[in-house]
């Protein structure tokens, strides 16, 4: 049961009415219901927001991969690499239809997310997941759980992986120790709060990359025996804006 004190908020309208007029403008968003125009302008800012529906409820590790997913899909990246005189162009974009394989869905077949699998399928996922139609929390219940919430913290630290220093190589998968069936152009290992992570980028077409697959180590170090790369310069291009993240200082352009 919710308990509703009737406790002022720092802008004047109290916890009770703001819930109240949060409720009546979710269910009636065409109406003048609020008591007064304050009271329906600070709720439709807390539903916009999701600081009161969505905010310390839902965030499970699942909607903070969705959230941090949506964010890159705003952005590229611009990595440039060589080995022995040839360099190698990666121009990596994060697009929506991506997320659920590199999530994890395809080990989550035995969850009930509450509510039919085409309204989250592919594409469909962050959606479902950000406007709370979806519970992703539920995840948590299946029995791949543990598989799951490597990817899951992978994708979150995705951005400070690749805006800060890591190690990048040409995959083989033939070369991994016992064999892997993950088939991409290249591997990134990171370290970060004694986890090491990897992300394994692939081409979609001839002008574009993808995080094909990402996740925590567990027994195999999937780097090695790899062909190491030289970074010589990383770009993030965002809202139209190019920033130089790095740039090697014998990198000329070509």
């Amino acid at each position: 049961m919710i308990v509703c004190r009737d406790v002022e908020a720092s802008d004047g309208v109290s916890i009770r009415t703001l819930v109240e007029s949060c409720i009546r403008v979710k269910r009636f968003p065409q109406a003048d219901v609020g008591v007064n125009p304050k009271e329906n302008a600070v709720a439709e800012l807390w539903i916009q927001s999701s600081a009161f529906f969505r905010g310390n409820v839902e965030m499970c590790l699942l909607v903070k991969a969705a959230q941090e997913w949506e964010r890159l899909s705003k952005t590229e990246y611009h990595i440039v690499t060589g080995r022995r005189g040839k360099s190698f162009h990666i121009r990596l974009k994060f697009a929506f239809e991506d997320f659920p394989h590199l999530s994890g869905m395809q080990y989550a077949r035995d969850v009930d997310f509450g509510i039919r699998s085409s309204e989250y399928y592919g594409e469909k996922l962050i959606p479902a997941l950000l406007n709370g139609r979806m519970d992703g929390r539920r995840i948590e219940n299946g029995r791949n759980w543990e598989r799951i919430r490597g990817r899951l913290d992978a994708i979150i630290g995705l951005k400070e992986t690749l805006e800060g220093d890591f190690l990048i190589a040409q995959f083989n998968a033939q070369k991994v120790r016992g064999n892997s069936q993950i088939d991409a152009d290249f591997i990134i290992k990171n370290e970060r709060s004694g986890e090491t992570y990897f992300v394994f980028i692939d081409e979609k077409d001839k002008h574009q990359h993808y995080c094909k697959s990402a996740f925590a180590k567990e027994n195999v170090d999937y780097m090695e025996n790899q062909s190491m790369l030289t970074v010589l310069k990383k770009e993030k291009i965002e809202n139209g804006e190019t920033v130089v993240l790095y740039r090697h200082p014998n990198f000329r352009e070509e």
